[in-house]
Parts: structure tokens; sequence; C-alpha cells
């Protein structure tokens, strides 16, 4: 039976018998938020050789990925990703949910007790106390006695948190306000030196003086619409066209949010990583290091131009640069293939409901939540009798005030089952349970599963619902989060990964025991993921 290799590495190099250049070992995991699959084949004739196609022509390729979970956002796949278990074990049922002992809705990472590194607004009141199993890095911590390194960076809080985990060196992401990374003191009670000069070069200020203009000229985008395309919304529902001038948008809106929705904020990632690597000298402690990176601009930028548009084309391809600019600083660092690469999209984007029915005349509408609501909350008050019985209807999940419930001497699990059944009379939804029936029943078909997989029994809402394929939310008051498909791709590049293109079914819930089977190591506890093991050379 053989020593793990990250155990005989630390092994071997206490006795001096690794050279110091191999004695490292560094693994970089990629998390693309919105990323559709086809955007690789639709853009390849535009795409880099060191790039994307680099995983194709040298890596191995997984194409039939699926997040089999019933509520698809930014926290819950970020969690599911990095920890290779489902919500209803990671904890992580939504970005928001209704915590009843408390009587508050909570955000995922939000937490009142650390205050920001970095910078003096409240962006740093994070941490990942409310993720219930450890991701890869904190299985790495645990392994190593806490001598392998562990960093989140993202341009948004709840990745950056949410892909390191608890035992981090470091996460890092975009304070909106004033444009500086900053990170929370739960993970370290100081800013590091080198990232306070990282945000002093005020580079975030240089990008987003520019004017967003296409890479290549505009009768070479043939993957995509018109780019004044009539059912694109636009900047400020306004500004659907090339240039984009940043600066106007920036002041206008007084924040560098706008920055996330353009390809700069990738850019902007990408120099933050290539600064972090070299400061912190990533891969130069003889254990393994982990870095995951989260490149989320598509996420902001499809409400705005949607899948189709010159804009999303345009992003996709200098995120293709950013990448191959990655490679190829680890290449120079660590040597070509020294290193463990992966790659995984999540959340990818629908078509817009606007485009399906105009262009392809599909009958899909939106469905607005707030008004369902209130028909709801007007057959509750008939069905049983009147009162205030929704805390809060939110991201597919309906709260009931559970203690005026059990006061009125009434039925919780009665009042989950109606509600489900009248919520299944509306032509959007294709399904909706009721708590008490998703703790009761084992469910087997994968159109149900999902629902299985993301009930968390003390966090989930009493009702938990899905819209039919190709509709969508959308609300008066905000633009809601929803993600209705679920296809993804795994990439995986280095010196220990063959070279293979695998069309078979796996799991979103699988990358975590992939990457611990290539580094000869146990799953961490709560994963429910199995290894890809014809992955491996």
């Amino acid at each position: 039976m053989r020593l793990p290799i990250l155990l005989l590495t630390l092994w071997m190099g206490s006795l001096g018998l690794l050279k110091a250049e191999t004695r490292s070992q560094v693994v970089v995991n990629i998390y693309i938020e919105n990323m559709r699959n086809d955007y690789i084949t639709r853009y390849w004739p535009h795409l880099r050789e060191d790039g994307f196609k680099r995983f194709y022509k040298s890596g191995y390729i997984c194409t039939n990925v699926h997040m089999s979970q019933s509520i698809m956002d930014q926290s819950s796949s970020m969690a599911t990703l990095a920890t290779g278990a489902w919500p209803q074990e990671h904890g992580i049922v939504s970005n928001h949910w209704y915590h009843w002992l408390n009587n508050e809705k909570i955000e995922a990472v939000e937490d009142p007790y650390y205050i920001t590194i970095g910078g003096d607004s409240d962006d740093g009141k994070a941490s990942a106390n409310r993720l219930l199993v450890p991701t890869l890095g904190d299985h790495l911590k645990k392994l190593t006695l806490q001598k392998a390194r562990n960093y989140g960076i993202s341009l948004n809080r709840n990745t950056a948190v949410l892909s390191t985990g608890h035992a981090s060196n470091g996460a890092y992401w975009l304070d909106n306000s004033n444009g500086n990374f900053v990170s929370s003191s739960y993970y370290r009670e100081t800013f590091p030196e080198w990232a306070f000069n990282f945000n002093k070069k005020r580079l975030v200020d240089d990008y987003i003086s520019r004017k967003w203009e296409p890479l290549l000229p505009e009768t070479e985008y043939h993957e995509s619409v018109a780019d004044d395309y009539i059912l694109e919304k636009g900047y400020a529902h306004r500004y659907n066209s090339f240039p984009h001038n940043l600066k106007s948008l920036y002041e206008k809106s007084g924040s560098y949010k706008i920055l996330k929705s353009t390809p700069y904020g990738n850019q902007l990632l990408t120099d933050f990583t290539k600064s972090l690597i070299e400061s912190e000298k990533v891969g130069k402690n003889n254990t393994v290091d982990l870095l995951n990176i989260v490149y989320s601009t598509m996420d902001k930028e499809v409400i705005n131009f949607g899948p189709t548009s010159m804009e999303m084309e345009d992003t996709f391809l200098r995120l293709d640069a950013n990448i191959a600019s990655l490679l190829n600083f680890m290449d120079q660092k660590y040597g070509k293939g020294n290193y463990l690469v992966s790659i995984a999209n999540f959340n990818p984007t629908q078509y817009g409901v606007e485009y399906l029915k105009e262009e392809l005349k599909m009958p899909v509408e939106y469905f607005n939540p707030t008004s369902a609501t209130a028909l709801l909350k007007s057959y509750l008050n008939i069905r049983f009798e009147k009162g205030n019985w929704i805390l809060l209807s939110d991201n597919q999940q309906i709260f009931f005030d559970r203690d005026l419930i059990r006061k009125r001497k009434l039925s919780l699990e009665e009042f989950q089952n109606e509600t489900a059944t009248f919520l299944k009379d509306f032509e959007a939804i294709s399904q909706a349970w009721g708590a008490s029936t998703l703790l009761q029943t084992d469910f087997t078909s994968q159109n149900n599963l999902p629902f299985s997989h993301g009930f968390n029994a003390k966090r989930s809402g009493d009702v938990v619902y899905k819209l039919r394929p190709n509709w969508a939310l959308k609300d008066r008051y905000k633009a809601p989060a929803y993600h209705g498909e679920n296809l993804m791709m795994f990439m995986f590049l280095g010196n220990q990964v063959k070279q293979h293109n695998d069309p078979s079914s796996k799991d979103a819930t699988d990358l975590i025991p992939t990457l611990s089977y290539l580094l000869s190591l146990p799953s961490p506890n709560g994963s429910s993921g199995e290894a890809i093991i014809n992955v491996a050379r």
C-alpha cells in the first residue's frame, strides 16, 4: 500500500531525498460562474491555443456534469463544488434563508462578529461558520498539520469565502464601495502588505476609466446577434451596444460594482492572483498549496446583455486570454505541467425569455414571485384563518411563521402540503414540495432527486419549488437570481492527468473526490461524490 503523495513528499523532503524544486505541489481550482458549456464549441475558432484549447488537447474533459440540487444560486452551488457535498449536508441552501430561532433573514456568509481588513466598509463582516462540512482546502490543512496553504480569490464575497472554507490563509474579494480587495478578520488579524500595495496601485481605476470596445472586428462575431439587438437591455436599460463608457457608468452609479459586469473585472482578478502567487510564495513550502479562483463577470453581464450578445462572446474570449495568461505564468514559475489545475463552470445562464419567445416561438414566460406570494397569502387566509403566515418568500422557498401555526393549533404539515398544491397550479411551476414530504420521502427519480439533495431540515423553507424549463423569475422591485439549467463541465490539466474527452454522466459533487484521488488523499468528510478514476494517467 503506497503512502499518499502528499505525506510521502513531506517525509522525503524532511530527509533531503527530494530536490528543493520538486518538493512543492500547487493545485489551482478555477470556477467560472454563469458559463455555458456551448460557449466552448461556439467560440472555438477564436479561442487561443494556450487557453481553453490547451485543456482539450492535453487534459481530461467531462462534458456531462450535473448540479443535481433544486436551488442553484451563487452560494449553494459554490459550496457544493468546494466540498463535494450537497446542500442537505453542507447546509448552504441558498444565498439567504430564514433563521427561525433568531427570527431573521440571514445571508450565507454574513457574520457580524468579524470586521473588514483592508478597508473601512462593513463588507468584511463575513465567515464560513454556516458551512457545515470541510472544503478541499480545509481537508488539506487538517492532513498537513496546517502546513498546506489555502486561498480563495473572487470578485464576490460569498464565492471567495465558500470556495476556500474555514481554514484559509486568506479569502479576498472586491469591495464595491472603494474598489479595493478586502478580507475578513475571520481569516487573519492583519491585511498583508503585498495586498495593501496591490490596492495602492489602483489598477481598478485604470480599468474603470477605459472604454469597453470589441476585442475583434465586429464582423468576426459570427456566433452573436447584432450589437444593437433590440431585445438586449443594456446598461441602465439604455446602453446596449459598443463601445461602453465605463467611467461614465461608474460616475452615475458611484460604485465599482459596474466593473464586475465587464471583462476588466476578470482581468483585475487575474492580476491579483498573480500578485498573491508571487508574494505568498505559493508552492514553496514543501507541501500542497491550493488556490481557488472564481471568475464571475458573466453572472452580472447576462442580466444586461444575455448569452447571445457580442458582449458575452467578447467577455468569454477575454476570459480565455486571462486563463492562458495565468497558465503561462505558472508554467514559468513551476514548469509546464508541474501543477494540477481544474476548471468547473456553474450556474450556466439560460437563454432569455424574450429571445426564446420572439426568435424561437417557445411557450415560455416569466414568473413573478411577489405576485404569487400575495395570492398565496389570500388563499391561506381563506383556507385557514386570517394571519401573517409567511415570514419570507425568497429564492424558491417559502418560510412560515411556525410559532403562529402552533399557537393556532394548526397542522404545519397541512400548511406545507396545501401551499405546495397551490403553487403547482401556476403554469410556471413544475414541482413544489412541502418540507414534511421531503423529510419522509426517499426520492430516487432523476426529476425529484435534486429536491432531496437540496433540502436541509434545519435551514430549508417549509415549501420549495422549481420552475418549468426555460421559464425565469421576474420581480417588479428586484432581479431575482434563478438558474434553471444544471449542465456543467469539468476540465483537468497536469502531468498526472491523461488526455481524454469523457461524455459519461457525472455529478457536481465528483470534483473534490477526483482532486483528492489525484493527490492520493481520502475524500473530505461529508463529501458524497465519486472520484473519476479514469482521469489519472
